[in-house]
């Protein structure tokens, strides 16, 4: 259930309005006023519209402190790939059609929708952030953009872009009981070729 806590937020609108946002702890600033948030956002919307493919390795950081790694590779539009490094064996896998989660330790498969990701907005076929259904609040420190996003129906998610070069470096979540959990990116490499392998899944429950 940790890695779809990386990922999902499995609460409802409802439960998600009562929450504190999943912002950093060390961040001890208010939002940007709204000049400086218009071009903080001009700034990410060019991003992500250049943005092609991003690879890295990940650290997701416990609210009790422990730690989990795996290998991230993203390919625009709506491909994504999470491998945790075992134990656990746990799988996420973006195809462009569909998103699934394969838990190998019980040998489990989970079907999901694009809506439920809160890094959804970086997969869409339309790369502009210009849309109704995506909001944003900008919060800044010496070295990272903080991009709060409300997307859709989804409970808030907070992305840290570093500033030099501009890219994506973290992202953060509220678990279910509300303790913020940290996805940290390392090795960072945008824009390379990826092998479409690593956007397939097949099902080895199924027989053959």
């Amino acid at each position: 259930m940790a890695f779809l806590l990386c990922l999902l937020l499995l609460l409802t609108p409802a439960l998600a309005s009562a929450m504190p946002l999943p912002l950093p702890a060390t961040l001890q600033t208010e939002p940007l006023p709204p000049a400086e948030s218009a071009a903080a956002f001009k700034q990410l919307d060019a991003y992500v519209k250049k943005l092609t493919t991003l690879s890295a390795r990940f650290t997701q950081t416990n609210a009790d402190g422990s730690e989990l790694h795996g290998t991230f590779d993203l390919q625009r539009p709506g491909r994504l790939r999470l491998e945790y490094a075992p134990p656990p064996r746990w799988l996420f896998v973006g195809t462009g059609n569909s998103y699934v989660y394969y838990d190998a330790d019980v040998k489990q498969v989970s079907y999901l929708g694009r809506s439920d990701l809160p890094l959804a907005f970086l997969l869409e076929d339309d790369a502009t952030l210009n849309r109704s259904d995506l909001k944003f609040t900008f919060y800044e420190d010496d070295t990272m953009l903080y991009a709060l996003s409300r997307y859709a129906d989804n409970p808030p998610a907070t992305f840290a872009f570093q500033k030099n070069p501009f890219q994506l470096a973290a992202w953060y979540i509220l678990d279910q009981e509300q303790q913020l959990i940290t996805v940290t990116l390392q090795d960072v490499s945008a824009g390379k070729p990826l092998d479409a392998a690593l956007f397939r899944f097949v099902d080895p429950n199924r027989p053959r």
